[in-house]
């Protein structure tokens, strides 16, 4: 069963990208947990092109072309998220700490956040300022939205709850949408039949924009587009969308102690203005772990079965959906837990997902070492305008944005443009450069992308 709520208002992109998500890629290998003696909490992508996968104590580094395992690095004390920097390297939601790695993957420094008992990081991201945005929860009551600076100390903080009173509120994760912070998550008000979700903007100063909740059971992941948030989580079968106030109690009555579930997927703009609401039901209780947009496609992975006491059958689940709410494929993965699958897509278009045995990649990856190894992001692309070293190109966020020039063996000449840039589409220059042929390296927060061949040598 489907439901859409609203229509789907697409983010309208020059030289907009396709992926061809309608349907899944061919499976390319899969690797057993068993043999890589890791279960993934978080998916990520190297400089290279490799797969990061992490638990709460190790990362492990996979060839994403085979599947084996290239790299361990162990010695964390609580990984919750792992999320890219700008021109490269990563930072690591640590128990309590905010720890950076360099594109090599070495720590570069590691910095407690602060020095609550137990105080649990779940989410940190990079900001436009160069600064972090991190969500932590405090003694399993407290949600605290922390904005750090470029080294890890903090500027300001806001709380969500109180550990004097009856509710409880849980975190899912945090994100910067084009100057704005979104944080979201799930809370239970005292009546716990019911987990409803929030999500609340802040200003980069920390001052509450807007702030909404929606029956159910929680928000459980957040992926930034241009303007706004896109979310999934777990809504009563058949509730509504997001509201301007606490559900409330006379509601939560209602709820039965072991309702159906379904999926939901949401696009909220910064502004607070919901723009798409849609949600999937495929067995009794449905929930939604992860999402990112590949194009005009909305890559899902979640669980779809029965409550843990129950008989009946369990599926970790992926699915694809379209801008007015259809189901464009769905791939099910036997399980006996209640655990959820977890998807990535790669930089070079193929799909990662984690599942509570293995890890399957679908597609044929592009590894980085020479033109013929490209990277082609579903974020952004370079076009080039002419001879006389002119390009535009264009990206759905913004981001700090690095571009260089490489040779055409991929070794990087000099670097063009290092630099905060706002969405939308931008033209760059190329000069006091020998006429030749050339490729640009595209780097932002979030994503990597390679031109094809640029050919410089004559005025237009």
């Amino acid at each position: 069963m489907e439901r859409t709520a609203n229509k789907f208002l697409p983010v309208l992109l020059f030289f907009s990208i396709c992926l061809g998500f309608e349907s899944l890629p061919a499976l390319k290998w899969a690797k057993s947990l068993k043999e890589i003696n890791i279960s993934p909490l978080c998916l990520a992508e190297a400089p290279s092109g490799h797969i990061i996968a992490a638990d709460s104590s190790k990362i492990i580094i996979m060839d994403a072309g085979s599947g084996k395992e290239m790299r361990t690095i162990s010695g964390f004390s609580r990984i919750n998220s792992i999320e890219p920097l700008a021109g490269g390297g990563f930072v690591i939601s640590d128990l309590n700490k905010i720890t950076v790695l360099d594109s090599s993957m070495e720590v570069q420094w590691s910095k407690p956040v602060m020095g609550e008992p137990n105080f649990i990081l779940k989410s940190v991201n990079q900001t436009s300022d160069s600064g972090f945005i991190a969500l932590a929860e405090i003694k399993n009551a407290v949600v605290m939205i922390i904005k750090c600076d470029r080294n890890g100390d903090t500027l300001w903080t806001r709380t969500k709850g109180d550990t004097t009173q009856m509710a409880v509120y849980k975190g899912a994760g945090v994100v910067e949408v084009d100057g704005v912070y979104i944080a979201g998550g799930e809370y239970c008000p005292g009546i716990c039949k019911g987990l409803p979700g929030w999500i609340t903007a802040y200003s980069p100063q920390g001052k509450e924009i807007w702030s909404k909740t929606r029956p159910g059971f929680g928000i459980y992941k957040l992926y930034p587009i241009q303007n706004s948030v896109l979310i999934t989580g777990s809504t009563e079968n058949g509730s509504s969308s997001f509201i301007d106030q606490q559900v409330s109690d006379d509601h939560l009555k209602k709820i039965s102690w072991f309702p159906a579930t379904d999926i939901f997927v949401v696009q909220i703009g910064n502004d607070g203005q919901v723009l798409f609401d849609t949600s999937y039901s495929f067995r009794t209780v449905n929930f939604g772990k992860s999402i990112q947009k590949a194009g005009d496609v909305l890559i899902v992975a979640g669980y779809a079965g029965v409550y843990e006491f129950m008989e009946g059958e369990r599926e970790q689940v992926v699915f694809a959906t379209d801008q007015r709410g259809r189901v464009l494929w769905k791939k099910e993965y036997r399980v006996i837990t209640n655990s959820s699958a977890i998807a990535k897509l790669l930089s070079a278009g193929a799909l990662v997902v984690a599942t509570a045995d293995s890890i399957y990649l679908y597609g044929n990856p592009a590894i980085s070492g020479g033109h013929k190894n490209k990277w082609i992001s579903p974020e952004m692309k370079i076009v080039q305008m002419g001879m006389n070293g002119r390009i535009a190109y264009t990206i759905n966020h913004s981001s700090t944005v690095i571009i260089n020039l490489l040779d055409l063996h991929g070794r990087k000449i000099r670097t063009l443009e290092n630099r905060f840039m706002k969405a939308g589409v931008h033209c760059l220059s190329i000069d006091n450069c020998t006429p030749g042929s050339y490729l640009l390296e595209m780097c932002t927060g979030r994503s990597r992308t390679l031109s094809e061949k640029i050919i410089i040598g004559q005025s237009d």
